[in-house]
């Protein structure tokens, strides 16, 4: 005849029991698409993007390439789905020099209502809280220095938190991200400088700034830049942590910033 089981040492058990089934692994999650160049089933890697969007904020990031691979395949590139989510979810992480692209694709992918109001909504949110920047290289630099940095910096503070955060967050990665011009970025309202050179982002209305990128990343610390010779009839360089021209004429420094174009 079986004895029962004292109570602490079933207690005891029940627990061991509950270890070990933390101890096991989760459901397996699907693969990632194969890197490199091969093929990869657009609807698979969607899926798993939007999987890890909904599991962990962390896997944000991963999720935003994931549908960024498969909105890269011409069926994905076709799909509102992918599409939309990849507006979305680049939208969370903060990168909407893809956000407004994938968001107006998506509206004109959108062949269902529901798609529709869906895409609409973003795209209206987008266009009511950010405007575009475009930056171009100044040809002298560009003969010598293909890509480089933007160091994003306000001319006036940022009120809104919300605002600030996402401002922040733009700044903090083009700072450390190469960037070959002309590029396109969205920011908040506002008035701003991109290495130096101001602009001001409006609502309805196309910023445009002619840079000098950085030769290394992080601002104001650990630039190198080469001697550019015979501008304005004097010697020019550019300073590290200024971003802007600057002309060494008469034992004087006289700083010059690139204008800045906005039109509608």
């Amino acid at each position: 005849m079986m004895r029962a089981m004292p109570h602490s040492a079933s207690v005891r058990g029940v627990a061991a029991l509950v270890l070990a089934a933390a101890l096991l692994p989760g459901p397996a999650l699907a693969d990632d698409p194969p890197a490199g160049g091969a093929a990869i089933d657009y609807k698979a890697a969607r899926e798993q993007a939007i999987h890890y969007y909904r599991q962990n904020k962390a896997l944000w990031a991963r999720s935003a390439e994931l549908l960024k691979k498969a909105a890269a395949t011409p069926d994905g590139a076709k799909d509102w789905k992918t599409v939309y989510w990849l507006a979305k979810i680049t939208n969370e992480n903060n990168i909407l020099e893809d956000a407004f692209p994938a968001a107006r694709q998506s509206l004109e992918l959108a062949g269902k209502e529901e798609q529709k109001q869906k895409s609409s909504a973003l795209v209206q949110y987008l266009e009511k809280s950010f405007g575009g920047v475009t930056f171009t290289q100044d040809e002298r630099q560009a003969r010598t220095l293909q890509e480089g940095y933007i160091i994003l910096d306000v001319d006036k503070p940022l009120i809104n938190q919300q605002k600030k955060a996402v401002f922040t967050a733009i700044k903090d990665r083009f700072a450390q991200t190469t960037v070959k011009l002309p590029k396109t970025l969205y920011l908040p309202f506002g008035d701003y400088r991109a290495n130096g050179a101001p602009f001001k982002i409006e609502k309805d209305t196309e910023a445009k700034a002619v840079l000098f990128l950085f030769a290394e990343p992080g601002g104001a610390e650990g630039m190198s830049w080469p001697w550019i010779v015979g501008i304005g009839g004097g010697a020019a360089a550019l300073v590290a942590g200024v971003g802007a021209l600057i002309l060494v004429t008469d034992d004087r420094l006289h700083m010059k910033v690139d204008t800045v174009i906005t039109a509608k």
